[in-house]
């Protein structure tokens, strides 16, 4: 497993990552909580199914995403156009829906956007780009959980904070893993690193602030959690 290039994408803490200024307003989540939101007469309260699961923050079983490179060429990981926060090189569908394996650091579970907890940081993380090598691989880490986008009633809402969040729930049945990779570079400025040596994997990961480009490269993979495979694969072609 390419550790030092895992942890290089994944790891949460942004001291760890080269920062820049991420050029939006933030909002200051200064609001106060959810509303009450009791039903009349005497109904259930209609903010508590957005309530964040107890479960959310305890450790759950980790599946390793494998991306490995079949092609004759270089294929690189990466956004098109990098901006704010870390690249996630796969994405999950659950039963035909788009959710997401994590979220990033200006998305918010509804959870957190009821209790006023929607400020965006100062700065982020500075975009990151993996390139493998023919016959080379990189792993990433799927925490087991999954988040569904969702909109909160007015009445759930917190000053400030607006209603577009996520349902964070435990990753369970089957999903769709896609991968995306791009054969191409964009255009590398003067000062700014555009390239890097794989290690014994074949793969390697570099900060810089250009993307990828190219014809994209698709893969997936359909994985049940609930088989405990370890590891899912996904080979570029």
């Amino acid at each position: 497993m390419n550790s030092s290039s895992l942890a290089s994408v994944f790891v949460a803490s942004l001291s760890s990552l080269a920062l820049f200024g991420c050029g939006s307003s933030v909002s200051d989540g200064t609001g106060g909580g959810g509303g009450e939101g009791g039903g009349e007469g005497g109904g259930p309260d209609v903010c508590e199914s957005y309530e964040d699961p107890p479960q959310l923050g305890a450790p759950q079983r980790s599946v390793t995403v494998r991306f490995v490179n079949d092609s004759a060429a270089d294929v690189f990981l990466g956004a098109v156009e990098p901006g704010c926060g870390v690249y996630i090189p796969y994405a999950l569908e659950r039963a035909g829906v788009s959710v997401k394996p994590s979220l990033d650091i200006c998305e918010f579970s509804c959870g957190q956007m009821m209790d006023g907890q929607c400020a965006c940081p100062a700065a982020c993380a500075m975009p990151q780009i993996t390139r493998i090598v023919p016959g080379g691989s990189f792993e990433a880490l799927w925490g087991g959980m999954d988040y569904e986008p969702a909109s909160l009633p007015p009445l759930c809402q917190a000053e400030g904070c607006g209603g577009a969040c996520y349902l964070p729930a435990l990753a369970q049945g089957a999903y769709t893993v896609l991968g995306t990779a791009h054969p191409e570079l964009g255009e590398c400025i003067p000062n700014d690193t555009c390239d890097c040596q794989p290690d014994a994997s074949g793969s390697c990961t570099f900060s810089t602030t250009m993307g990828v480009a190219g014809t994209p490269i698709e893969a997936s993979a359909t994985y049940d959690f609930g088989s405990g495979a370890e590891v899912v694969e996904l080979r570029f072609e």
